[in-house]
């Protein structure tokens, strides 16, 4: 945490202010907040998840912008001067910055956020991380901030649902965010994601269905997103969520669930056999080769 507070005070846009949450922490993390002072504006809340943590830092945050960031993680001192500087030029846009990712054994990954093109499809594909977008405190505050009940990808439905109200991403294309993954963390959990991905995406299409606002182009791309997750659930021994994503894919765009599959053995086969039983026959003959 510290690392991070340093890098949030050492940035050059001469406008800020640094609002800490201690989501109840039990690991020292007060101590650290506390050797800084009066430097940053600090709030200790009952554990209650980093949804609700970000939801109380966006209502005190007086700024028009906002830019989270985690205890991990760590800001160039040029990140949020560059984002400034950007959303001046492009008003209505919220700008995503490139990042570094350092994985458990040190090594490092350069990553970029792609979001060109439709936003919701963007979004929906992408995973965006928490501290590379600047937003608009407004816009936060028009989808009323991050869900608090989500156990996880709180950051995917946020993106998801400012996309769906008309918020468009644009790349600022300057890596100037340090990811550091934990051991532990809620991302590390894979098969937890991929059943709220099903909650999220689902809950969105029906968002834009109701408004008239979901062309072939986002259909397919649900759909896609979807069967992709079918197949991931299915190989975790999860069926029942996996044939939910499934169906909600087929009711989307079937040619969007066909393009999760290869081209050559597995989409005849799903053509023949549907889904599950196209998984069925992958698997045995992978178990043969």
């Amino acid at each position: 945490m510290g690392d991070a507070i340093r890098s949030a005070l050492a940035q050059t846009y001469p406008e800020t202010e640094i609002i800490v949450i201690d989501d109840g922490s039990t690991d020292g993390s007060r101590g650290v907040i506390e050797s800084f002072a009066d430097r940053v504006r600090w709030v200790v809340e009952p554990h209650r998840g980093g949804g609700a943590a970000r939801n109380c830092g966006l209502e005190l945050a007086r700024g028009e912008f906002v830019q989270f960031l985690d205890a991990d993680d760590v800001l160039d001192a040029e990140c949020v001067a560059r984002k400034v500087a950007m959303q001046q030029e492009q008003p209505h846009v919220c700008i995503l910055c490139d990042w570094r990712r350092i994985d458990l054994s040190g090594q490092v990954a350069r990553e970029e956020p792609g979001v060109d093109g439709d936003s919701v499809e963007a979004a929906l594909t992408e995973r965006i991380q928490t501290a590379s977008p600047l937003h608009r405190a407004s816009d936060l505050m028009r989808v009323a901030g991050f869900d608090a009940s989500l156990s996880c990808c709180q950051e995917t439905d946020l993106h998801l649902r400012l996309a769906c109200q008309g918020v468009r991403f644009q790349r600022l294309p300057e890596t100037l965010l340090t990811v550091r993954k934990q051991p532990g963390s809620v991302s590390s959990d894979y098969t937890k994601l991929l059943l709220q991905h099903e909650v999220i995406f689902i809950r969105a299409a029906e968002i834009l269905r109701s408004r008239d606002e979901l062309p072939p182009a986002r259909r397919f791309a649900f759909a896609r997103q979807l069967a992709a997750d079918g197949r991931l659930l299915f190989r975790r021994s999860m069926r029942a969520a996996a044939r939910r994503c499934w169906h909600a894919a087929a009711t989307l765009d079937r040619a969007g669930l066909r393009s999760a599959y290869g081209r050559r053995t597995s989409r005849p086969l799903l053509t023949l056999l549907g889904p599950e039983l196209t998984e069925q026959v992958m698997a045995a003959l992978a178990s043969v080769r």
